[in-house]
């Protein structure tokens, strides 16, 4: 049987682009910011010329960093491996981005971290990713295993063939995003408010997107809208997380009335779960009988 390969990776490659990212604009902290990004960001300004900040804002920040229009660049980073030569490991970015905004984007990031040194700002705070680098690995393999085990799937099964999770300081508290580039499910998570830690229901929150995003599009392709799926696929994560987690009956409890204040349709997902570990089917098989219970 093939196994799902789990990486956490402390990630150079990630460092570089979200530093880009932040000295061109990105600061949507809902929180105080943490102690990475604060010296990241002050070294930034202490250094980094303004002719060159205008440089880079002019091709990443196009449209408003705001925006996110920069989604296409953060895809072309997951296509390459680590500075200083971001060598191509997948053509997937062809699909993001054109060829000409991906060249401006690669000699800009490229100077960036030459003439800036940004590899030695990457030493320095290199510590804080080693720090949450264990704990991220066993809470990977935890999340991994018991979503699995509860949706009734072999690893052999899935779609994708590794699982990469990237803590990232230099994100937004408590967010995270779970994009797929060809046979690799991603899962980038900014850092949790209490500390230096990534806990396990937030990995397993994008390991799941992973697996249920396909095939809720799959089940329900042409019978609903694109943001009645949105909102399906979000109130499966949820729900699911949440009911593999429900000995933290704090933690349940809580995220359970704030679920129900959205349009997420928990209750009923709720209840479709429970009939489902009642069910000797696996997840597909079950909601393919029952998808009219969850609308």
């Amino acid at each position: 049987m093939d196994r799902l390969k789990k990486t956490v990776e402390i990630s150079k490659r990630f460092f570089c682009f979200y530093a880009l990212l932040n000295i061109a604009g990105y600061k949507p902290e809902r929180l105080k910011i943490n102690p990475v990004r604060t010296k990241t960001l002050s070294f930034l300004n202490k250094n980094i010329s303004p002719d060159d900040i205008e440089k880079i804002k002019k091709v990443i920040n196009k449209k408003g960093v705001e925006k996110e229009t920069w989604f296409p660049y953060r895809t072309y980073i997951l296509c390459h491996g680590d500075p200083p030569k971001f060598t191509e490991k997948s053509s997937f970015w062809k699909e993001k981005i054109d060829n000409h905004s991906a060249k401006e984007f690669e000699r800009e990031i490229k100077i960036f971290w030459k003439k800036y040194k940004i590899n030695n700002l990457w030493l320095s705070v290199k510590k804080y990713y080693k720090n949450v680098d264990k704990k991220c690995a066993l809470n990977t393999t935890k999340a991994i295993n018991i979503s699995l085990k509860y949706l009734k799937i072999a690893e052999n099964k899935l779609s994708f063939k590794e699982f990469i999770v990237i803590p990232n300081f230099l994100e937004e508290y408590n967010r995270a995003v779970g994009p797929k580039i060809d046979k690799t499910a991603y899962a980038i998570l900014g850092p949790s408010e209490k500390g230096f830690a990534f806990p396990l229901q937030r990995i397993q929150h994008e390991f799941l997107h992973s697996i249920i995003n396909p095939l809720i599009a799959e089940i329900y392709k042409d019978k609903i809208d694109s943001k009645k799926l949105s909102q399906l696929r979000e109130g499966f994560v949820h729900g699911i997380v949440l009911k593999t987690n429900k000995e933290n009956m704090k933690y349940y409890a809580n995220k359970l009335k704030k679920l129900q204040g959205m349009n997420y349709n928990i209750d009923k997902i709720i209840l479709f779960l429970k009939k489902l570990e009642q069910s000797n089917k696996d997840f597909k098989g079950f909601l393919e009988e029952n998808q009219k219970s969850v609308l």
